[in-house]
């Protein structure tokens, strides 16, 4: 049986780093590894509703200094308010993404980068 009130969001994000793959690896180690979880308090009014995202990540080098970055949030819940709520619990997950997918992506490239210069 469906609950009512479920409520399931999933955003996928998929992004080219120009960066080889273990150094992105170190990169996500530093984020607390390839699996995060995220508490928000989405706060309507007197209300106070603990909305919990989960993150998924997955390498793959595409060459030997390029790395794809796969990159999945899920939120799940059966608040009474969440199909009121879907608009906004999306733009939720989807910014966390987006700043995970950023993250990664700024920090490998800049390293990679600090590295060629060293070597140069």
């Amino acid at each position: 049986m469906v609950r009512q009130n479920a409520m399931e969001i999933e955003v996928e994000r998929r992004e080219r780093i120009i960066a080889p793959l273990p150094l992105v690896w170190d990169e996500i180690d530093s984020l607390d590894g390839a699996r995060a979880a995220a508490r928000f308090h989405l706060t309507w009014g007197p209300l106070k509703w603990p909305l919990d995202v989960d993150v998924s990540m997955t390498l793959t080098a595409v060459g030997a200094s390029e790395t794809r970055l796969d990159c999945r949030g899920h939120l799940e819940t059966e608040h009474r308010l969440a199909a009121r709520m879907r608009g906004m619990c999306s733009q939720i997950v989807e910014g966390h993404v987006q700043g995970v997918v950023h993250r990664v992506k700024v920090r490998a490239e800049q390293r990679r980068l600090a590295q060629e210069r060293l070597l140069h």
